[in-house]
């Protein structure tokens, strides 16, 4: 059996790799997505949906720093995003994982491109932050019309 620790490693490979498919098997039925700032998604379906189409805009994904105590696994990741975008976001996500299932997923998102190099820049940062949740919200529309 997997530590915690290895199978959030095996799921974030699955995600970074566009699979998300492949990580299905380690999502509990009932899983809670909290995306700080966006409204709760919840289910299994609607988790993978939801990942399926923001993976959409992601050709590579670098996760680091797997942090485990207990139930929980803290993971500090970055996503080079297909030329064109704006944004580079990093992110931290806390796995809340129970009887080898995620059963919840807090992810913590911010943009750190690299021209945006000082609190100077705090303008153009906070327009992508703006981009993400654009596009994050434009997704929420459409998933939760189709889905909820």
């Amino acid at each position: 059996m997997l530590t915690n620790k290895d199978l959030v490693k095996k799921i974030n490979d699955a995600f970074a790799s566009g699979n998300v498919q492949n990580a299905s098997p380690y999502i509990d039925d009932n899983i809670i997505w909290n995306i700080v700032g966006m409204p709760l998604i919840y289910g299994k379906h609607n988790f993978i949906k939801t990942k399926e189409m923001l993976e959409l805009d992601y050709n590579s994904g670098k996760s680091k720093n797997f942090i485990a105590e207990g139930d929980y696994v803290v993971v500090e990741s970055s996503l080079n995003l297909n030329a064109g975008n704006p944004v580079n976001p990093s992110y931290c996500e806390i796995y809340l994982i129970k009887e080898g299932k995620i059963k919840q997923l807090t992810s913590y998102i911010v943009d750190v491109a690299e021209e945006y190099s000082s609190v100077a820049d705090g303008e153009k940062f906070l327009g992508c932050v703006a981009y993400i949740k654009i596009q994050l919200s434009h997704f929420s529309h459409k998933f939760f019309t189709i889905f909820v």
